[in-house]
């Protein structure tokens, strides 16, 4: 990676240093650990991964992408892959296989999905081929990769990287799920981009309804990974500058898991609804989520926590 190794300023309770080191334009890495018997760091900040000439060749692909079909607020544009990484701790650059273009996330960790507001399957445009050639993707993917060993990732363990690439227009808000985790191991943010926006601070939370204990006010070039498991993270509200009459703020977030088998890195109960070829699950008004156990069959009949669901019914649309 491009970033020079640095020694971490290590944070555990209480967390007013953390606010020292930001308002002082810290430039070393900012680790912290939750709780404080955690040996191995929950979070690890770090300034500066890419370099502005790095960012330059990579920015472009963040103009012009679709706007995201499955929010109504229509202020997120985006781009999507999943990829497998044969193990962590390959030498870079590390090798990232493309597999899907198809993303699955219950209402279990996401309230949107639970609320019927969000897709459970969600199918994307993909990242072109040329986005992952750029040297800048392939520093975030090594840098997270090195974060997620020193944080007690398993090193020979197949991974999976699902890159989002999302840009989020202001006024806007960067997490409409609020406070979360996204059911993986681990969850890497990138920042891009920043134009004439004020806000889009990144946030680390010990719980759903935890204050924050680490506010990070993130510029083009730095990176945050974070243990998925252990916090919770969210993004404050996006407000256009003053002065300018529009602003965005530029993203690249990787949520990171071992390999669950098969082509699409899944559990028995999501590949039941992939085996639903063509078809993606609709918004649910009841906020019923198809979990590991759930009876899916390849016909397109099957149960949803006990509701019957067949390929006719309004749950259940068409990709296109």
């Amino acid at each position: 990676t491009e970033s020079a190794v640095r020694p971490f300023h290590r944070c555990t309770f209480p967390y007013a240093m953390l606010s020292a080191l930001l308002l002082a334009g810290a430039a070393a890495p900012i680790s912290l650990r939750v709780p404080v018997n955690e040996t191995t760091d929950t979070a690890r900040y770090t300034p500066g991964v890419l370099s502005p000439d790095t960012i330059s060749h990579i920015a472009p692909f963040f103009k012009g992408m679709p706007v995201d079909p499955y929010l109504k607020q229509g202020t997120r544009t985006r781009l999507y892959g999943k990829y497998r990484l044969a193990r962590l701790n390959a030498e870079a650059p590390r090798l990232a296989e493309y597999m899907t273009n198809v993303f699955i996330q219950t209402g279990a960790y996401n309230d949107l999905v639970k609320r019927g507001e969000v897709a459970l399957v969600r199918k994307y445009e993909r990242l072109p081929h040329g986005f992952m050639e750029t040297v800048a993707a392939q520093t975030i993917i090594d840098q997270c990769a090195d974060d997620m060993l020193a944080m007690g990732a398993p090193p020979d363990t197949p991974f999976e990287f699902s890159m989002h690439a999302i840009r989020v227009s202001a006024p806007g808000n960067p997490t409409p799920e609020g406070t979360h985790q996204d059911g993986y191991a681990s969850v890497c943010s990138a920042v891009i981009g920043r134009t004439g926006v004020d806000g889009g601070h990144s946030r680390v939370h010990t719980g759903k309804y935890d204050d924050s204990v680490l506010d990070l006010p993130m510029m083009p070039g730095d990176l945050l990974v974070v243990n998925d498991q252990l916090v919770y993270h969210s993004v404050s509200n996006l407000t256009v500058l003053p002065g300018h009459h529009s602003g965005f703020r530029d993203v690249l977030v990787i949520t990171a898991r071992p390999w669950r088998g098969g082509r699409m890195g899944e559990d028995d109960g999501a590949v039941g609804l992939l085996q639903l070829e063509g078809i993606t699950e609709a918004p649910n008004p009841t906020g019923a989520t198809v979990e590991e156990g759930d009876d899916y069959l390849a016909s397109g009949e099957g149960t949803l926590h006990g509701a019957n669901v067949s390929s006719g019914s309004s749950l259940i649309t068409r990709l296109r």
